[in-house]
């Protein structure tokens, strides 16, 4: 049956590397997109998904493709496509011959030309209504892609620049940038009483989960390190949370961790801490590092000593007396 593609091509501020990174951040796709959700799997075979609407159970329309191609910084190539949305279903037609090919082409080292081209839609009229909207749609996204290039662009020059937050991995954990669907995982963490027993002692609403999660993206913005999602490599289960704080007031600069309870007592709060040790040392040069625990906590006392700190004083953090664990390298 044949077929026919559209292509556009977008003149970008940034260097090829960056423009690559921009089609497969979570945090990216989100703000060139307009999506409320992002997950991407950066590898072929992988998986490329947005979803939008604001009920995380039941978003207004997903997109999802698989990753065929994955040659960074120069090409990425997306097919297998399945369109779902709410109101109106699926596609009319079979969209597992669809195709999207990204291609950057470097023109000097600080800036790239991005094309985009959509391949594979039939030609009788079933497609005809989505062909002419993914034309006018990619036309339009590769001007938000502008819009947000330009923007990091001018962030730079002011000294400011986006976070990048790097990804950590051991033998069993991914330690990871926090994104939107960890809401849900990390709002059950810490509405568990056990969990929270340490931390405050009181356990936390949905509302007040997305306020923390949005103090710890944010610290990374204002400090240049901050706390990790810790993910299991096995199946990408949200295990919780790990690395860096030091807000404003705080006793040092500390490794911390939330592991959820079904979760506990298998190590991965170690693991992921001395990852995050040993990347606070020798990335960020830090010699003396902290952790606060409340008295009686003896799991995290465990995990402390584990990494080779010792008790080094009293400390109190909101109104809770904590002992100041440390280690110094």
């Amino acid at each position: 049956m044949p077929t026919r593609s559209h292509r556009c091509d977008v003149r970008l501020p940034i260097p090829a590397e960056r423009a690559f990174a921009m089609l497969v951040e979570p945090s990216s796709i989100r703000a060139w997109w307009g999506a409320s959700r992002a997950i991407v799997v950066p590898r072929q075979g992988g998986d490329w998904v947005a979803a939008w609407g604001a009920d995380e159970d039941a978003p207004e329309y997903v997109t999802a493709a698989t990753i065929t191609a994955f040659e960074p910084p120069h090409r990425l190539r997306l097919a297998d496509f399945r369109y779902v949305a709410r109101a109106e279903g699926e596609l009319p037609f079979d969209g597992r011959a669809l195709t999207t090919e990204f291609t950057i082409l470097a023109s000097d080292r600080s800036d790239c030309v991005l094309r985009v081209e959509q391949s594979g839609f039939p030609c009788d009229a079933t497609a005809d209504a989505f062909f002419a909207a993914c034309e006018v749609g990619w036309t339009n996204t590769l001007a938000g892609i502008e819009r947000v290039a330009k923007g990091e662009v001018a962030l730079a020059r002011e000294g400011v620049a986006p976070p990048v937050i790097p990804v950590l991995e051991t033998e069993r954990l991914r330690l990871r940038a926090f994104r939107l669907a960890d809401v849900g995982t990390y709002a059950r963490h810490c509405a568990d009483p056990e969990v929270m027993r340490f931390l405050g002692g009181r356990i936390w609403s949905r509302t007040e989960s997305w306020r923390h999660l949005a103090m710890l993206v944010g610290h990374w913005q204002l400090r240049g390190f901050g706390m990790w999602a810790v993910e299991r490599r096995s199946d990408g289960v949200l295990l919780g949370r790990v690395g860096c704080l030091e807000p404003d007031g705080w006793p040092g600069f500390e490794i911390g961790w939330l592991i959820g309870r079904e979760h506990q007592g298998q190590g991965y709060a170690t693991e992921a801490a001395r990852a995050s040790l040993a990347w606070a040392r020798d990335v960020l040069g830090k010699d003396r590092i902290v952790h606060l625990i409340a008295a009686g906590n003896l799991a995290s006392e465990a995990v402390a000593k584990k990494l080779g700190a010792r008790p080094a004083g009293n400390a109190e953090v909101h109104g809770m007396p904590v002992v100041v664990w440390e280690s110094r390298s």
